[in-house]
């Protein structure tokens, strides 16, 4: 049985002759958490707005399950079921968490009922009910990447694409965010694919690592295969 949930083909981007990925081959397995790091400028964004239809590659292909996704438009793919957070935390800032969530809900939801359900059930899980009625533009850091997370969840994605969600918490939030994630993976069972530059938060939630350099793969694998590769030693953990 194929249990390969995403799957990313020899995918080519380039900007006015900059090579953003160079010929990107990658694979996302059903219920997984891949990790996907690099330093900046690696092609780690730029590969995901290819995933999810904001970008169109010059050469490769993409497939959801098993379905080719190359160039359809953003909407689309999310109804498909891959859904998105992005690296600017902008949740609609003159909305209150609830009409932000509420975006995220009438992607999934056929009414009004089950929009209401979507919403209080994804505040529920996430625990940010008493924050409903609180504009977004009012949430500290840390309620204002959950409320980021709470309108992605409310979509009802199967694939769940993470943009740097952990940058500037501290490390007990990002215990927490850990935690709070491994939560949504084993209980929704939502596979996701992360975006990080800490390597803390990568290295204790990711099943699988994929490394990229100046657009291209150069390392795979389980967080300690990766932490010892030398290539990644070079390129991006620095040497001590």
């Amino acid at each position: 049985m194929n249990n390969t949930l995403l799957k990313v083909e020899n995918v080519t981007k380039k900007f006015a002759g900059l090579v953003a990925l160079n010929k990107v081959n990658m694979e996302i397995s059903k219920g997984q958490i891949l990790g996907l790091i690099g330093p900046n400028g690696a092609g780690k964004t730029t590969l995901f707005n290819v995933i999810t239809g904001f970008y169109e590659p010059e050469e490769g292909k993409v497939y959801f399950r098993d379905e080719e996704i190359t160039g359809k438009p953003p909407h689309k793919i999310a109804k498909l079921g891959i859904g998105r957070t992005f690296q600017v935390v902008k949740p609609f800032l003159g909305l209150t968490v609830e009409e932000a969530v509420r975006v995220g809900a009438y992607n999934h939801a056929l009414n009004e009922v089950e929009v209401e359900e979507i919403i209080s059930e994804t505040l529920n899980f996430l625990g940010l009910s008493k924050l409903r009625k609180r504009l977004c533009k009012d949430l500290n850091l840390v309620e204002m990447k959950l409320t980021t997370l709470a309108q992605a969840l409310a979509a009802k994605p199967e694939l769940l694409l993470l943009d740097e969600l952990a940058a500037g918490l501290t490390p007990t939030e990002i215990d927490n965010l850990i935690a709070l994630l491994r939560k949504v993976n084993e209980e929704k069972k939502i596979t996701l694919c992360l975006v990080e530059h800490v390597m803390h938060f990568i290295m204790g939630i990711s099943d699988y690592i994929v490394v990229l350099h100046y657009g291209e793969k150069i390392a795979e694998g389980k967080p300690e295969e990766v932490a010892s590769n030398e290539k990644v030693i070079e390129a991006y953990l620095g040497r001590r």
